[in-house]
């Protein structure tokens, strides 16, 4: 074989085997829908489970939109409950707008959504995922699912420790925002003494102990409650739930909102909700503190 044919031919050979070599490296490291978390695609060029120990720390980006802002305060508030904080050189969190997905990367992790509701879901969604909470596909809908009920409950089991408590109280807050919102019929941002007697949306906390119900001090905009030792059966048909499990989830039932899991979990899960109630209500009270 003449020797410029042999040359070419292992050229061809060497090219030939790069490029299967390249293709097969882009392949391995291609994103890959690995799983639908909560209704929102997950792409991951990492083990998924590898995911919370590369996330031990996370660093967080400043944004001027809402959305944005809420997703932060939301990691920052997890973060923080767990005994750490935002850390710029660790695991980069980055929010953009497109369709709704999760994207893992070694370095980092794309949130992405075309709305605001869509990035606040695909937020959630990676929080659940990092954390491993069950969240369902329906999150979202929890706002309405509460806004039907005049009388909210929202009730605590007695079982659990400091970071339950904590989610209990945001959740108490974020039930106060809504209830000062829906009587300001006037929409002027300022509660006027017809507007509070008129109020119809109230709000009941109850302490758990197994099938009891303890009714517990509260006291928002609108009204105060100091009742001692009023009781009643834990059969209620709506309200929301943060009850001490084995079970890690946020879920749905009927028009109840069940939180269960371990205090991190439980915390975490409250943190959730609380964002879907009311996004706006962390930005508003996160500037309050300042």
């Amino acid at each position: 074989m003449d020797p410029k044919i042999k040359t070419l031919a292992a050229f061809v050979v060497i090219v030939a085997i790069a490029a299967a070599a390249f293709y097969a490296y882009s392949e391995y490291n291609k994103p890959r829908l690995v799983e639908n978390v909560a209704g929102v695609p997950v792409y991951s060029r990492i083990p998924v489970d590898t995911l919370t120990n590369k996330t031990a720390a996370i660093g967080l980006h400043s944004y001027n939109s809402g959305a944005e802002t809420t997703c932060n305060l939301e990691l920052s508030g997890i973060l923080v409950a767990s005994g750490s904080v935002p850390d710029r050189k660790g695991y980069d969190i980055q929010l953009e707008r497109g369709p709704q997905e999760i994207m893992l990367d070694w370095k980092g992790a794309y949130i992405r959504g075309e709305t605001d509701d869509e990035l606040l879901k695909a937020c959630h969604a990676f929080i659940c995922l990092r954390e491993g909470l069950d969240c369902p596909k329906n999150m979202m809908e929890m706002k309405n699912a509460s806004l039907r009920n005049r009388d909210m409950v929202i009730a605590l089991d007695n079982r659990t420790g400091n970071d339950a408590i904590m989610g209990f109280v945001e959740l108490e807050g974020v039930l106060g925002y809504l209830q000062a919102q829906l009587a300001d019929t006037n929409g002027d941002g300022v509660l006027n003494q017809t507007e509070v007697s008129d109020n119809k949306y109230h709000i009941y906390p109850y302490l758990m102990n197994g099938d009891t119900c303890k009714l517990m001090d509260f006291k928002s905009a609108i009204e105060s409650l100091n009742i001692t030792n009023d009781t009643t059966s834990c059969n209620f048909r709506s309200g929301i739930f943060l009850e001490k499990s084995n079970t890690n989830a946020i879920a749905i039932d009927g028009m109840k909102i069940m939180i269960t899991g371990d205090d991190s979990h439980i915390h975490t899960g409250a943190v959730i909700v609380r964002d879907i109630l009311a996004p706006e209500w962390i930005r508003i009270f996160n500037r309050a503190q300042v």
